[in-house]
């Protein structure tokens, strides 16, 4: 009867002791790495260097500066940028726009994770291109000439929000106000 007890004893003992020792032996279970970024500044135009702050990533396993991250400029899964370390970086956009900004980090097992965020890029504000015809293009005191600012442009605004003025006789002095009207008649009495 001692025999059975001490054997009944020793499975009790022994049962889980081979228990932890197998779970000990088994690779720790890789969590996803936390993605997350911030900009600066929130909005701004393309004369703007954006900073994307990427430090705050974080990861159970791993040490942040083990983990390594990569930019999409445009959220179109193509990656500008390749995997580093390196947390921050700066960007300008040539172009204005709505733009998706997506950020991965991954850890040091290639556990990888995602976020995106929004950004506002608007255009620098650039000089209209003033043009304009004169009809007709040449003539005596008693015609009347019909000046055409109409194809004048600007990379920023519509074309019927651009204000003219008009300085008939070259001397620097404005005769008209500025106006959203772009076609105006002149008689010349010198």
């Amino acid at each position: 009867m001692n025999k059975n007890r001490l054997a009944t004893l020793s499975l009790i003992i022994l049962v889980p002791l081979l228990s932890l020792l197998l779970n000990s032996c088994r690779e720790e279970p890789n969590t996803i790495p936390m993605a997350v970024f911030t900009i600066s500044p929130p909005y701004g135009t393309t004369d703007t260097t954006f900073v994307f702050d990427a430090s705050e990533v974080r990861d159970i396993e791993d040490d942040n500066e083990d983990l390594q991250v990569r930019w999409d400029w445009e959220s179109d899964s193509i990656f500008d940028t390749d995997y580093s370390t390196v947390k921050i970086i700066e960007h300008k956009f040539d172009i204005g726009g709505s733009y998706y900004i997506t950020m991965e980090v991954k850890d040091t097992r290639g556990m990888t994770n995602r976020t995106t965020q929004f950004l506002r890029v608007s255009w620098t504000n650039r000089a209209p291109n003033a043009s304009f015809s004169v009809s007709p293009e040449s003539g005596f005191l008693q015609d009347i000439f019909l000046f055409d600012a109409s194809s004048s442009s600007d990379p920023e605004d519509n074309n019927a929000n651009l204000l003219c003025r008009w300085d008939f006789d070259g001397d620097g002095t404005w005769d008209t106000e500025f106006s959203t009207v772009k076609k105006v008649q002149h008689q010349y009495s010198v």
